[in-house]
């Protein structure tokens, strides 16, 4: 079936199969059309010293109020600033009581305010109220690692997120799968929404913290929680994105014919210099042994990893997945080198494609009112937040 449809003054054209044995597939056009937006910066914040100097910046999200939350992961703790920028509070600190952190990796706010942070040091959520009180823990036993990408609150309870290994099948099989989990907001085993097999490499433990090393630029795993409680995911080197429902059935895929390019010595080279100044830096490495803390011995064993570092043969299409305020996913493609972005393309979650944003960056959060936050480190690998209005 081909619909045709005007979209912002220009006609767009997409294909819908519906295999009887498959789910309804939408196929969007391969050229792009370009959309002209100016990012203009509202405030930046983070400073090089003093009080309030970023670690390591491990998420950052927003609430109804536009106040601003920045995760900083080495410092462990949540730093607090109004919609203009100014510095409000500090919570949560290093501990193993009420309110701290082991190794805090991601963090959300809720529709209701709740400041949410999954700390796999202590295998738990920490749950704190809109002044930064602490609420309660919400233990996440038999789930594995998680990995520390992103934490999603879910519209109807909950939350969504990542794991290495499936909770409902042990532990067994932590470093063959990735999982999207739906964690409960209150005790109780989690939820596996999707599975899907990670390329094997090596994986090795000392010190109690795993490593676990699949080939560079295999595809990785990014999803997105849409208002009506649906999840896009994509975890292939295609543009292709799954649209899954509360069960974790495919109730439609969106998919462009947009094909991944073979990686370059440069791209190598490229990728081997950011994740050595990562792992120089502590901010980096997303897997952390009981303890919060990765030894040396670990982190030399990295370093020589990298050095003899295996690469997949393409650079995925799609980079990242972030969902709008209007409800629309916008989608990071990856460019032609490392460096240089290859635009997001902004499509429904029915699939219609709006157009594309060419060399931006995906915002690490979207605030209620459309204001976008940046992570940005400097040549010091000094960190800061930069948000904006587009």
């Amino acid at each position: 079936m081909m619909r045709t449809i005007a979209v912002a003054g220009f006609l767009l054209l997409f294909a819908v199969s519906a295999p009887l044995d498959a789910q309804p597939v939408v196929r969007m056009p391969g050229g792009d059309q370009v959309i002209r937006r100016e990012a203009r910066t509202l405030f930046s914040v983070g400073a090089a010293d003093g009080a309030q100097a970023f670690g390591a910046v491990g998420d950052v999200a927003f609430d109804a109020g536009e106040n601003l939350y920045v995760l900083d992961r080495l410092n462990q703790r949540v730093m607090v600033f109004d919609s203009v920028g100014r510095f409000v509070r500090t919570f949560g600190r290093r501990g193993g009581g009420p309110g701290e952190f082991g190794a805090p990796q991601q963090m959300t706010v809720t529709g209701a305010g709740e400041i949410v942070v999954s700390d796999v040091g202590r295998r738990a959520l920490a749950v704190f109220n809109r002044d930064g009180s602490f609420a309660r823990n919400v233990p996440y036993a038999g789930a594995s690692m998680l990995i520390g990408r992103r934490l999603a609150a879910h519209p109807r309870g909950g939350f969504v997120s990542l794991a290495m290994g499936n909770p409902a099948a042990g532990d067994a099989n932590a470093f063959g799968e990735e999982v999207l989990l739906w964690l409960p907001a209150a005790p109780a085993s989690p939820r596996a929404l999707l599975t899907v097999s990670t390329p094997r490499s090596r994986a090795s433990a000392s010190g109690g913290v795993a490593v676990h090393a699949p080939p560079i630029f295999s595809p990785r795993f990014h999803f997105g929680v849409l208002g009506d409680g649906t999840v896009a995911v994509a975890d292939g080197a295609g543009w292709s994105i799954r649209v899954l429902d509360a069960s974790g059935r495919v109730v439609r895929r969106l998919e462009r014919p947009l094909q991944p390019r073979r990686v370059t010595a440069r791209d190598r080279e490229q990728a081997i210099e950011r994740q050595a100044r990562a792992e120089e830096e502590g901010g980096g490495l997303r897997l952390v042994g009981a303890g919060g803390a990765v030894p040396p011995a670990v982190r030399r064993g990295l370093a020589a990893q990298l050095r003899d570092a295996e690469f997949a043969s393409v650079v995925p299409v799609i980079t990242g997945i972030a969902v709008h305020p209007s409800g629309n996913l916008w989608v990071a493609r990856s460019g032609p080198a490392l460096d240089r972005p290859g635009g997001i393309d902004v499509v429904t979650p029915q699939g219609r494609y709006l157009g594309t944003l060419p060399r931006m960056e995906l915002p690490a959060a979207f605030s209620p009112r459309g204001r976008a936050a940046f992570i940005r480190t400097d040549e010091l690998g000094v960190q800061r937040v930069v948000v904006a209005r587009l």
